[in-house]
């Protein structure tokens, strides 16, 4: 005897798919196997994740326009291709370039390259500076 048949419309998988949830899951809301869902509705599936990537990105589009500087960075690296430049300038030192950006009314005004080389170290260097000294010394 074969098992009863499931009244599952695409629509309804679409809608799962659009929460986020993983074929899996929405084959067990059914309680059909995976592979019903994945090669009968594979439309609805992808037409699901593309609705809630377009709610994630306006989201997040939102949140950066309000002035979420570390959103704007992470969503200007995303979508724009946008790097912190990283150079070394020898020994231990390294320089790092980075901009920042001024907000009035959650609009961008000013937006300035800022140059801060950091401190090299050089602590390894100097314990055996003193090592070598110290050997001088002794002999």
């Amino acid at each position: 005897m074969a098992r009863p048949k499931k009244n599952i419309t695409g629509l309804q998988v679409e809608l799962l798919a659009s929460y986020g949830l993983t074929n899996v899951e929405i084959a067990e809301s059914f309680q059909v196997d995976e592979s019903t869902i994945r090669k009968g509705f594979p439309e609805f599936l992808t037409k699901g994740r593309l609705n809630v990537k377009t709610k994630l990105r306006r989201a997040q589009i939102r949140v950066a326009i309000k002035g979420n500087v570390i959103m704007l960075i992470w969503l200007g690296k995303q979508m724009l291709g946008q790097v912190d430049k990283v150079e070394s300038v020898g020994g231990f030192g390294i320089n790092i370039r980075r901009s920042e950006i001024d907000f009035v009314n959650g609009e961008v005004v000013e937006v300035q390259e800022v140059d801060k080389p950091q401190k090299k170290k050089v602590i390894a260097k100097r314990k055996v500076v003193k090592k070598i000294a110290d050997k001088k010394i002794k002999q």
